[in-house]
């Protein structure tokens, strides 16, 4: 009989969902929740950054006002060819994924609203994880899946969320919203917080249920951010639960990777994808500070570290599985494409280690593998791709 690891999929969505997002109008070095969010105020445009241990607004950059369109039709200049890398492909790739799936049926969510939660915010949150869970509906035609209920209500709604979860759960409930603090797991509630959690009921079980709650601040103004959104996606379309020898950077970074090619259209936004890109470079040189002039072999020591339950995998470094995790699938994506990836999720379903599967569906060792990332690794930090 299989042992599962306690790493389960609702354990990979805490950090994503729990992340308040802060509607204030930001102004330079004051203090801001979410890295690489950004804000406009005034003109600029606001990102979040780390200084130090705290996260804090930077300068902003002036936001270009467009120029008046002449009466007379210019002569049009000769469009520049962009030589794009690889990557660039990979995202581009993504991008027709989720356009072509738009014609799919949506996935079953079931939600229910609180009573004072501003239905157009928790409309217009609705509307846009339908539109990225569409992107997973072809890989999960023909297999068996369960809804995901979806609770969304405003910080007020605590009376409604504890019935929602004595209903839900029973004796088993997670009462993760404590009145007296107002915290809702690791997030502040306020006015103007968007956060939540979500909870896998009876995993890996015929009555297995994925419960989703979150909470839209009655001043929140913001529009879903879609990194975010479709970061969640991945997994609310993956299985009940990892197995244990699944390395961190696997459960993460497939997330990190749609959430990064679908945060700004690099055809249109092509400064965007690169700066976000390099942002989560940054991120991985933060812990692997000798990142560019690593050798294959010395990638694929932290490869092997990034497996249960060496300390890659605690939650201090949270942003460098998500990171490298990204990176490592960008090839994954390349070499065997979403169909054969997704596979390996459903062997986990079916009760296959992460081993197992991997030999499957790549015909590779974990050795093997490693090896073939690790190159990739090079490829990015050491020549600068």
């Amino acid at each position: 009989m299989r042992k599962w690891g306690a790493l389960v999929i609702i354990g990979a969505l805490l950090t994503s969902f729990t992340t308040p997002v802060n509607a204030a109008a930001p102004k330079a070095g004051a203090t801001c929740t979410k890295k690489n969010s950004t804000a406009t105020s005034s003109g600029k445009l606001f990102t979040c950054i780390q200084s130090g241990k705290k996260l804090v607004w930077n300068k902003g950059v002036t936001i270009k006002k467009p120029v008046p369109t002449a009466a007379a039709t210019p002569t049009p200049s000769p469009t520049a060819t962009i030589e794009r890398a690889d990557w660039e492909y990979i995202y581009i790739r993504i991008w027709d994924e989720l356009e072509k799936a738009q014609n799919q049926k949506k996935f079953p969510f079931e939600y229910k609203l609180g009573p004072t939660v501003n239905k157009e915010k928790a409309n217009e949150s609705i509307a846009a994880y339908d539109k990225a869970m569409k992107i997973w509906m072809p890989l999960l035609d023909g297999t068996t899946y369960s809804p995901v209920v979806w609770a969304i209500m405003s910080e007020k709604d605590y009376d409604w969320w504890k019935q929602v979860v004595d209903q839900q759960e029973g004796s088993s409930a997670n009462y993760a919203w404590n009145p007296n603090t107002d915290m809702l797991g690791h997030c502040k509630l306020s006015s103007n917080a968007f956060c939540g959690y979500g909870n896998a009921f009876k995993a890996n079980t015929p009555d297995y249920k994925f419960l989703q709650y979150n909470v839209i601040g009655s001043r929140y103004n913001q529009s879903p951010n879609s990194n975010t959104v479709n970061h969640d996606s991945v997994h609310l379309s993956g299985v009940q639960g990892f197995p244990g020898d699944t390395p961190c950077w696997y459960v993460e970074g497939q997330a990190s990777l749609y959430g990064g090619a679908l945060q700004a259209n690099l055809v249109t936004e092509r400064s965007s994808s690169v700066r976000q890109r390099n942002n989560f470079k940054g991120i991985v040189r933060q812990y692997q500070r000798n990142a560019d002039k690593y050798t294959s072999q010395e990638w694929v020591d932290v490869l092997k570290n990034m497996y249960q339950p060496h300390v890659s995998c605690s939650s201090q470094q949270d942003y460098f599985k998500y990171a490298l995790g990204m990176f490592v699938w960008e090839y994954l994506y390349d070499k065997y494409g979403p169909k054969v990836m997704h596979q390996v999720l459903l062997d986990f379903k079916a009760g296959k280690l992460f081993n197992e599967a991997i030999e499957k569906e790549l015909s590779l060792t974990l050795d093997q593998l490693n090896e073939k990332l690790a190159g990739h690794l090079v490829h990015i930090f050491a020549d600068g791709n």
